[in-house]
């Protein structure tokens, strides 16, 4: 009966981090995927704050003419909640920007609402764009505009230096450091924190010298994500916790009597309170999961005690259109960067 109901309470933990698992990983997935407008041609002001582009579809047209670069813009009011990364990511792979096998394409997104933008770039043209030109562009062109209201003058400066630097120069500044923030959700160390404290909590239950060694495993991750003193505050409590819980879990079994107290004394152990060995050496419920997988012959210890966005409406001006305009099967190698102002 013993093991029986040390199996369920096992089992009932197992199903709980099981849920957890779901609850978290669910908080992995990312926002529902805002739609990607329809390309409209190389200037496509969803926002509707770009006024008259046709000079600037012309200096684009002119940019793949010359140069073969296919160089977008896109604004829209919001991103819906999602990330910007992601989105510009998913509209440069459904436009298909840049030509198939060059992959020399460029979209520059501006999400007004949101305060962000983005400069997206092709495989072929990361060794000219690359991720800290982007961010140059982005923080010393583009964004001081932007903070001003002047978002039609942030995109012309931004495609001013796109275009120049796909012709060979070079932007000058001080790339800001990227934060662990920007590149580590905060899903990731919810989910290691939820991991570390459930396995602190199988621990608790038993399991000797075999368990232990999991919590800390798992805080590893957490130096890696937060500051030492806090991953070492964090790992301290469950490491507590866990010896806390064991030596209360056997003050009850020595504190029962027939069976129990005899396969506590079967471990020389005659009086409270234990040492610090005996607690990590508990085997607790795990022993009693044990021999109920035993044979029904062999005799089991019952005390458990071991004897071993949607786009955004709006318009942009009519004379900017060209519904001839397409991607030409380019893809996007993730390069680029993205800021806010």
């Amino acid at each position: 009966m013993r093991n029986a109901l040390d199996g369920a309470g096992l089992a009932r933990w197992l199903a709980g981090f099981c849920c957890v698992c779901l609850f978290v990983g669910s908080m992995c997935l990312p926002a529902s995927a805002q739609d990607v407008p329809a390309l409209r041609g190389r200037v496509n002001d969803y926002a509707g704050v770009l006024g008259d582009t046709s000079t600037l579809e012309a200096r684009l047209a002119a940019e793949e003419q010359q140069a073969g670069n296919q160089v977008v813009v896109l604004t829209v009011t919001d991103l819906g909640g999602q990330d910007i990364e992601s989105y510009a990511n998913a509209a440069f792979h459904q436009w298909r920007l840049g030509h198939k096998g060059v992959d020399n394409g460029v979209l520059i997104v501006l999400a007004v609402k949101d305060r962000r933008a983005r400069i997206e770039v092709g495989y072929g043209l990361e060794g000219d764009l690359t991720d800290v030109t982007s961010s140059l562009i982005l923080r010393e062109r583009m964004h001081p505009l932007f903070a001003q209201g002047d978002y039609a003058g942030g995109i012309d400066a931004g495609v001013d230096q796109v275009l120049a630097v796909l012709a060979g120069a070079t932007v000058t500044g001080t790339p800001e450091p990227a934060s662990q923030e920007d590149h580590v959700p905060i899903w990731v160390s919810i989910f290691v924190v939820v991991l570390t404290v459930f396995f602190s909590l199988m621990a608790a239950s038993g399991g000797g010298l075999a368990t232990l060694w999991v919590t800390p495993t798992c805080s590893i991750f957490l130096f890696v994500l937060w500051p030492w003193y806090v991953a070492l505050a964090v790992v301290l409590c469950c490491l507590l916790g866990v010896y806390a819980l064991r030596r209360q879990n056997m003050r009850k079994a020595f504190t029962r009597k027939g069976t129990v107290r005899k396969a506590f004394a079967s471990h020389r152990l005659t009086d409270w309170p234990p040492s610090l060995w005996q607690v990590m050496l508990w085997s607790g419920a795990w022993t009693a999961m044990g021999s109920g997988r035993s044979s029904s012959s062999s005799s089991s210890d019952s005390s458990g005690w071991s004897s071993s966005s949607s786009s955004s409406s709006g318009s942009s001006s009519d004379s900017s259109s060209d519904s001839s305009f397409s991607g030409d099967g380019g893809d996007s190698g993730g390069g680029g960067s993205s800021d806010s102002w």
